[in-house]
């Protein structure tokens, strides 16, 4: 080998490891001030409009009603209020009423009410 091909092959593996040097100095330069190479995070705000509907009703079920077997104005309940109450199913509330044990009267959508001064208690 000549001694040109020496300096060549010197100055081509010394050209190799400044480029590498080079080549890595702005990612440890980003490194030493605190930045990260990961991409900021991207924030999107959603905002949804939203409408509700709220519909109150009286729970209780008890209204004001006329009871014929006790001929007066007393509270009249639906069956749920009526076995909640008295802690009945509302099955039993229906088999008192079929029994005749209950006064009852249906409304004019055709639900049963019972007479609270029947209710067992």
């Amino acid at each position: 080998m000549s001694a040109v091909m020496k300096v060549r092959k010197n100055n081509s593996a010394k050209r190799k490891r400044i480029k590498a040097i080079l080549s890595a100095l702005p990612s440890a330069l980003a490194l030493a001030r605190g930045v990260s190479k990961e991409k900021p995070q991207r924030i999107r705000r959603v905002t949804i409009e939203t409408e509700r509907t709220l519909i109150f009703r009286n729970r209780s079920g008890v209204q004001q009603g006329w009871c014929v077997e006790c001929g007066d104005q007393v509270q009249m309940a639906s069956v749920d209020a009526a076995a909640h109450d008295t802690g009945l199913s509302e099955l039993a509330i229906y088999q008192l009423v079929e029994s005749g044990a209950l006064h009852f009267t249906e409304d004019e959508n055709r639900r049963v009410r019972v007479c609270l001064n029947s209710l067992p208690r």
